[in-house]
């Protein structure tokens, strides 16, 4: 009897290994998840595509836009409200930027301050500058992310710290507000000298799908090491090599708090393909911080990317929940909610 109760823990155990430990969800952070509401989601695209673009036009002899200040001022404007609303105090980070812009860039931090380790810090950003168009995917939809997991957060007592960041100028290619961001971060200018920063998640185009076969498109097909669906149904995790660990906690997110999401890892190899580095953690792939992008891929699945036609009408929003309840779970488990 002793042998086979040993033979069968023997076996237990080695199953275990073979196929790895799948922690448990924690209640309370399963419990919050829920409260992504898919009507906040949908206010906040109508309201930020009913704005329109900072930008009107390209000038066609340099291929710089042309800016609409008042639009730039009224997103401004909605979002640091809906972020007062839920109780943060909201600062606006300004940087000089080229003059035929017209105007300043104007970055929107909220800062979260945790409890027990509040040097510790981790960073949800998206940038709020859309194209000359709508915009409604690109990139309301992880604006509209970025301000629902505020809100459920800010009643949420942490015990480390998180930054909301909204960046402007992503769309003028050189990833102007992050760039200018991320050396305020490097030179610890924001919390306190003891900051310790501990990774960024950047929400860029999250909501749109496509169940056609052949709908998903890559720059690269690499089988066994880039060989994403061939249908554009699931979310794409992107990080290098000195963030993927921000990806794997990601990842097992959504396993254990959003399962029926799909998703493709390219938690390890982002950094190898140049398509990954245009959007805003590349700034901080720059400067040798950590930081992963979830995206839907843009161009390679949507044909209304940079397109009038990207209006809300053209979103899933099922989906887009999803990525936001997994956007919750992953800031939750890292900044440990305070048990009550």
């Amino acid at each position: 009897m002793r042998r086979a109760k040993l033979y069968y823990i023997n076996i237990l155990v080695l199953t275990a290994l073979i196929t790895g430990c799948q922690s448990p969800a924690n209640p309370q952070i399963k419990s919050i998840v829920h409260e992504v509401n898919e009507a906040n989601l949908y206010k906040h695209i109508s309201q930020l595509t009913s704005i329109g673009s900072r930008f009107t036009a390209f000038k066609n002899s340099t291929s710089m836009y042309i800016t609409n200040k008042t639009a730039q001022t009224r997103k401004i404007e909605y979002i640091s409200q809906c972020l007062e609303e839920y109780g943060y105090n909201v600062q606006q980070s300004s940087f000089n930027i080229v003059p035929i812009l017209g105007n300043k860039g104007i970055n929107l931090i909220a800062f979260k301050k945790g409890t027990t380790e509040p040097e510790r810090v981790i960073e949800l950003v998206a940038h709020y500058d859309t194209h000359a168009t709508p915009g409604a995917d690109d990139n309301c939809s992880g604006v509209a992310g970025l301000l629902e997991t505020a809100r459920i957060l800010s009643s949420i007592e942490t015990n480390r710290s998180i930054r909301f960041c909204f960046f402007d100028l992503e769309e003028v290619g050189y990833h102007l507000g992050s760039e200018y961001h991320v050396k305020l971060v490097k030179n610890k200018s924001f919390h306190s000298k003891d900051e310790i920063f501990d990774g960024a998640i950047n929400l860029d185009m999250i909501a749109y799908t496509s169940n056609k076969k052949g709908s998903q498109k890559t720059p690269i097909r690499i089988p066994f090491i880039i060989d994403p669906p061939r249908k554009g149904n699931f979310i794409l995790v992107v990080g290098n090599s000195k963030s993927s660990y921000i990806g794997r906690d990601f990842e097992k997110a959504i396993k254990t708090y959003a399962s029926d999401l799909k998703y493709f890892s390219a938690k390890h190899i982002g950094g190898w393909f140049k398509d990954a580095t245009r959007s805003d953690q590349n700034s901080y792939w720059n400067v040798g911080l950590p930081a992963i992008m979830i995206t839907d891929t843009g161009e390679y699945r949507s044909k209304h990317y940079h397109q009038e036609s990207d209006t809300i009408e053209t979103l899933d929003f099922t989906f887009f929940s999803k990525v936001v309840q997994a956007t919750v779970a992953t800031t939750l488990e890292y900044a440990k909610p305070v048990v009550n």
